[in-house]
C-alpha cells in the first residue's frame, strides 16, 4: 500500500483552481464545482490531483486522469482496473490517498471540539474508558485519532456509517480492527505527524500468518502544484 498527502490550500485561490481543474476527470470536476464555498471546492480538487498522481507513480498502466466508479455505500472502485483499490480523504487543508492491491481505507480529520453525546454513541465500552483517563483537550484528541481510524475501518470495508460503531473497537493492542468481541481481518494504523490532524489508514489481510509492516513510515508528503505545474499549458491562467 502507498500513502500520499497534500496540503491543498494552494487552490483555495480561484484561478489556481481553474487552471488545476482540467487535470482530474469530468466527475471529479462537477464534484468539486457542486460545492459552494472556495475552500471546500479545492478539497475536492486536491482529492482528485493526489489521487492521479498516486496511481500515476504505481499504476502507470491506469489512463490519466483516473476515472473512479462507486459502489454501494459510495466505496470508489477505478473504472476497468477493479484489481486496484484507492481511497480518499480530506479535511481542513489536506487532501490524503491511498492506493494498493487490496481493500484499504482512509481518513484524515482536522482536531475539534466534541461533544460527549457523540463519544458515547460512537465508542465502545473499551473506548470510552480510554478516553476517560485525558483531560478534556486531549480527550478530543484522543476521539478524534479514535474517528479516523473508524472512518477507515468502513472505508475500507465499503460499509459506510451505517453500521453502529459503539461495536466497533478500533484501539486493541494488536492494531486490528475488532467487530462485535470478534476479529476482523482488517489492520489499523494511525499517523500523527501533521500537526493538529490524525490520518488513518485501514488495509484488509488477507494471510493470518503475515506481520502488518509499519504504514506510517511509508506515508509520502506530496506537493501538487510542482507535480502538475509543469503540465500548465502557455497562456493558461495562473
Amino acid at each position: 500500500m502507498h500513502i500520499f498527502y497534500a496540503n491543498v490550500e494552494f487552490l483555495e485561490d480561484s484561478q489556481t483552481f481553474d487552471t488545476f481543474l482540467p487535470f482530474v476527470s469530468s466527475e471529479r470536476q462537477k464534484s468539486a464545482l457542486n460545492y459552494k464555498h472556495q475552500k471546500d471546492k479545492a478539497r475536492s480538487l486536491g482529492a482528485g490531483l493526489l489521487l492521479n498522481y498516486a496511481i500515476s507513480k504505481y499504476f502507470p498502466q491506469v489512463p490519466q486522469p483516473v476515472q473512479l466508479e462507486f459502489l454501494p455505500q459510495k466505496k470508489p472502485v477505478i473504472k476497468d482496473y477493479s484489481s486496484i483499490c484507492a481511497n480518499l480523504s480530506h479535511a481542513g487543508i489536506y487532501a490524503a490517498c491511498a492506493v494498493g492491491s487490496s481493500d484499504i481505507g482512509i481518513d484524515i480529520e482536522r482536531v475539534r471540539k466534541v461533544s460527549d453525546a457523540l463519544m458515547n454513541k460512537c465508542c465502545t465500552k473499551e473506548e470510552l474508558a480510554f478516553l476517560a483517563r485525558f483531560e478534556e483537550t486531549e480527550r478530543k484528541k484522543q476521539f478524534c485519532r479514535i474517528w479516523t481510524r473508524k472512518e477507515s475501518y468502513i472505508k475500507a470495508t465499503g460499509e459506510g456509517l451505517l453500521i453502529d460503531l459503539s461495536l466497533v473497537n478500533v484501539i486493541a493492542a494488536d492494531g486490528f480492527i475488532y467487530k462485535n468481541g470478534q476479529k476482523t481481518s482488517f489492520y489499523c494504523q494511525t499517523f500523527d505527524q501533521i500537526e493538529d490532524y490524525f490520518l488513518s489508514i485501514c488495509e484488509k489481510k488477507t494471510n493470518a500468518d503475515f506481520l502488518p509492516a509499519d504504514f506510517t513510515q511509508t506515508v509520502q508528503k506530496t506537493d501538487l502544484y510542482k507535480a502538475f505545474s509543469a503540465n500548465i499549458q502557455p497562456g493558461a491562467k495562473k
